[in-house]
């Protein structure tokens, strides 16, 4: 649409200029009607209206049109991120940090925990916390021996200390690491939806505010948005002989270390270059929400590896269900058997199961945040179906540890009874112990046949990795498949 000398001239005149200019609200143009009146002097009738049609509602109506194509260009751009509920990806965040943490995690770096609640769990007078519990009872290697093993000595002793408790405390460690590694994955999917939508409103608010400005107002017209980007989730799990504690940097909700730079944009204050601009901007942010979403990729890449690449025994317990429960191994050697000792060992580890179970039972809130975790367009990316793989990996390795700890605990009992059948004294001890049990319901949280099922070796859902060889030097795990209860006719007191 071209404009005349007159149309330039009538504007000063013009009804629909004066409606716009004021703004009243509640007067609807089409209420709104003009003179047509230009100056003579821009007439060459010498009428004041012949010949000229106000252009006014046409070009508004043009305005209008323009605007929402304007709109539709730039709303095509928008990263949407529309359903994801940060609350839900929280929650499930913030569930395995109390995981994390109730396994003894403790932070090295980073931030502090900020979790929202904490995991309870009962170990009626095993210690303070689960892995005070697990540490009384921890095989480490020689010159480090748990108090049990002055008690419980000879052939089985060592083997169940050289197998089952050589992997108690790695086990432990590795459940810490892992919960962290998949809240902290959580907290980046969170962190990638969370700042560009502040990103689109802030953007979006700097370009509103910068068609008000004219060429004289001081305004600052830069708008700066975030670019998320991973920390780097380098996973290393420990091996057989670590000592209980697994040292974490933990990363608070929504972290400052998850978005470290900083991207300008710098609006014009006419109309076409703010749109130009604010499309462009979008481009670019898109571009680096690909970036993010790669770095996303790639870490949750790194934990599937190291969790893939790790020794089973150290994510689910050196696998008790090779034992033979009868034992055969060891008949006729030297040992000694405090019934004491072993009885109370066996409740430690059906405590240690009871406790572990109290933890299984709180991690329901892992799921909240499955039809979340997704990218800009509400599809899942192969990133957040890793991580819920790897999170139903980690839910099967705590089952299975807890169906072993109750088997380790029924065995250990069983070699009790068969060391007590021989002497009174032990025998009467040992009774004494089972009556306690059944009074104080402190026994196998389980019973037999679930404990067996619980106990086999998880059938992993994420890509396993390859299987190492023991390092030089690094402990290796005694399997024993005759089993704990090596109970000689006539015991005879000693060391193996």
């Amino acid at each position: 649409m071209s404009l005349t000398e007159a149309d330039q001239a009538h504007a000063t005149y013009c009804s629909f200029q004066q409606w716009f200019a004021e703004n009243e609200p509640g007067t609807p143009m089409g209420t709104i009607t003009c003179s047509g009146y230009v100056p003579q002097e821009y007439l060459s009738d010498g009428s004041s209206t012949q010949g000229f049609t106000c252009k006014a509602p046409e070009l508004i109506t043009a305005t209008a049109e323009w605007a929402a194509l304007d709109r539709d260009w730039i709303l095509e751009r928008i990263p949407k991120f529309a359903s994801p509920q940060i609350p839900r990806l929280r929650a499930a965040r913030d569930a395995f940090g109390n995981a994390s943490q109730a396994c003894g995690a403790f932070i090295e770096g980073g931030d502090s925990w900020d979790m929202e609640g904490s995991f309870s769990l009962e170990l009626d007078g095993l210690g303070s916390s689960l892995a005070e519990a697990i540490g009384s009872i921890a095989y480490v290697g020689q010159g480090s021996s748990p108090s049990w093993m002055v008690g419980w000595t000879g052939a089985a002793a060592d083997e169940a200390a050289a197998g089952f408790f050589h992997t108690i405390s790695p086990t432990l460690n590795n459940h810490a690491l892992i919960a962290n590694a998949l809240g902290y994955l959580i907290n980046l999917r969170a962190t990638i939806i969370d700042e560009n939508r502040r990103n689109t409103l802030d953007l979006i608010g700097s370009a509103t505010e910068s068609l008000g400005a004219t060429a004289t107002t001081d305004v600052d017209l830069t708008k700066r948005w975030a670019v998320v980007e991973g920390i780097g989730a380098a996973l290393a799990l420990t091996g057989p002989g670590a000592a209980i504690g697994a040292p974490i940097a933990f990363v608070g909700w929504l972290g400052s270390q998850l978005k470290p730079t900083k991207k300008d944009t710098d609006f014009k204050s006419e109309p076409q270059e703010v749109a130009s601009g604010l499309a462009d901007a979008f481009d670019e942010m898109k571009r680096d929400i690909e970036y993010s979403e790669a770095d996303y990729r790639t870490e949750s890449q790194t934990v599937e590896n190291a969790i893939g690449s790790a020794r089973l025994e150290t994510l689910e317990l050196y696998d008790i269900t090779q034992n033979n429960p009868e034992g055969t191994s060891g008949q006729g050697g030297n040992f000694s058997a405090d019934i004491d000792v072993m009885t109370n060992l066996a409740q430690v580890c059906y405590g240690i199961a009871d406790a572990y179970e109290e933890l299984r039972s709180q991690l329901g809130d892992v799921y909240s945040a499955d039809s979340h975790m997704v990218d800009q367009d509400g599809n899942p990316t192969d990133a957040d179906t890793r991580v819920q793989a790897m999170r139903e990996d980690f839910l099967n390795f705590i089952s299975t540890t807890i169906g072993r700890y109750c088997l380790a605990g029924e065995q250990i009992e069983k070699a009790a009874r068969s060391y007590a059948e021989s002497d009174s004294e032990a025998a009467a001890s040992f009774e004494s112990w089972e009556e306690s049990l059944e009074s104080n319901q402190q026994g196998s949280p389980l019973s037999g046949s679930e404990a067996e099922e619980l106990a086999e070796a998880t059938d992993r859902t994420s890509e396993p990795g390859t299987q190492p060889e023991a390092a030089e030097g690094e402990p290796e795990i005694a399997y024993d498949p005759e089993g704990w209860d090596h109970p000689a006719p006539e015991p005879q007191q000693g060391t193996a």
